[in-house]
């Protein structure tokens, strides 16, 4: 028998990996799964598994032994009474070269057919989190009920999973029994999690510049009025410059806007250009609105960087990313943007969509700010500034719990 050692997320992804590294004839040693050490705290949890190596019948056996012990399942007597012989067969002190008995030695061919079916049972188990039936039900209420509230809200997995094995760990029976106890536990959490970024108040004779990047779209014309109109009511200067020049009717409505709350309004297609106006800026505020890229775009989006990069201002970044993206292109949008090592992230369109989770879970893993949310139709009001009540006032199932600590 040899041992092997695979470093992986989870166990399935291990299994992937012995088997293409070594075989069929491997599989994991029960509980043998040991975490990495992360270097940084926002980095993917590793573990370290443990794998053997058997003959082809062993594999079958113990390949299904090891998927029911994962799994919690009990009740097959005598997959485990054949393995235990067969271990006594594999420990045994006979010369290596006499002849392995093989599970057709135990088994006829009806039951391994059941066998077979059984292991196709439980790893369609393991593909949906490794968690029979049987343990969902032998969950907390509560748990369930928490774990219900950030499904919806489309929290990552693994952020859910962090958040029960908290639970599980911080909290008595007593409280886990307590309902709004478990909600404001799981609100206080995301809390101490999420990253609330600054909004750059320039210093005396500075001027703050930030730059609005990301997908086509979302709204960052809209986003960078409301901004506006929100530092025009406190007095500010404000300059707004656009590099989106292709995009229709766009240079007209940030004219509009431009007009109606005084600041000034320059276009630029270049480095030289973006540089010229940013030096013949004396605004407080530099409000530039980027042409909007698909995360897909890559070589456009490495283009825009090269304009941007090459002032030689300080200029912010802000991502900005609408509330109704599929959970599943939110993590590829902040991917590709991250380019910029962008500094907070402007959540657009909340007035159109119940969920966040997918965003907030990629702000906390990339250890990114929420700035700004709009919310509504109105270009020139409905933004509000981020703080952490108010962005986890938009969790559905907990804004009772926002309410509350508001109010206190």
């Amino acid at each position: 028998m040899q041992f092997k050692e695979i470093i992986a997320s989870n166990i399935e992804e291990a299994f992937s990996v012995a088997k293409e590294k070594y075989g069929v004839n491997i599989f994991y040693e029960p509980k043998s799964a040991e975490p990495v050490k992360k270097k940084h705290f926002w980095d993917k949890q590793l573990y370290k598994y443990t794998f053997s190596m058997y003959d082809e019948d062993y594999r079958k056996l113990k390949d299904l032994q090891n998927k029911q012990e994962i799994l919690g399942i009990t009740g097959h007597d005598k997959t485990n009474e054949i393995l235990s012989q067969i271990n006594q067969i594999k420990n045994n002190s006979k010369p290596k070269s006499e002849p392995t008995m093989s599970a057709k030695d135990f088994l006829g061919g009806d039951e391994i057919k059941k066998l077979n079916e059984n292991l196709e049972f439980l790893t369609k188990q393991l593909k949906n989190g490794g968690m029979s039936a049987e343990q969902q039900e032998k969950l907390h209420p509560n748990i369930l009920h928490v774990q219900k509230i950030l499904k919806e809200n489309e929290f990552y997995d693994e952020f859910i999973k962090e958040v029960v094995d908290t639970i599980s760990d911080k909290l008595t029976l007593k409280e886990l029994d307590d309902i709004e106890c478990v909600d404001e536990f799981v609100y206080d959490y995301i809390k101490s999690k999420l990253k609330i970024a600054p909004f750059y108040k320039p210093r005396d004779g500075e001027q703050s510049i930030l730059a609005f990047i990301g997908p086509t779209g979302i709204g960052k014309t809209t986003t960078i009025a409301k901004i506006t109109g929100q530092l025009t009511k406190k007095q500010a200067s404000i300059d707004i410059i656009s590099i989106d020049g292709y995009k229709i009717g766009g240079k007209e409505q940030l004219e509009r806007y431009a007009k109606i709350l005084k600041a000034g309004c320059a276009y630029v297609d270049n480095a030289e250009d973006l540089q010229a106006a940013l030096a013949h800026s004396r605004a407080q505020y530099v409000l530039i609105d980027t042409a909007g890229r698909s995360h897909n775009d890559e070589m456009n989006i490495v283009t825009m960087k090269a304009l941007l990069k090459s002032s030689r201002f300080n200029i912010k970044y802000l991502l900005a990313i609408s509330a109704t993206t599929k959970a599943k292109d939110v993590k590829k949008i902040f991917k590709a943007f991250d380019t910029f090592d962008f500094d907070g992230v402007v959540i657009t369109k909340t007035d159109e969509s119940e969920t966040i989770g997918a965003i907030l879970c990629e702000a906390m893993q990339r250890d990114k700010g929420i700035s700004f949310f709009t919310n509504g139709q109105n270009a020139l009001k409905d933004i509000v500034k981020a703080s952490h009540d108010t962005v986890l006032q938009m969790i559905d199932g907990l804004q009772y719990i926002s309410l509350k600590q508001m109010q206190s």
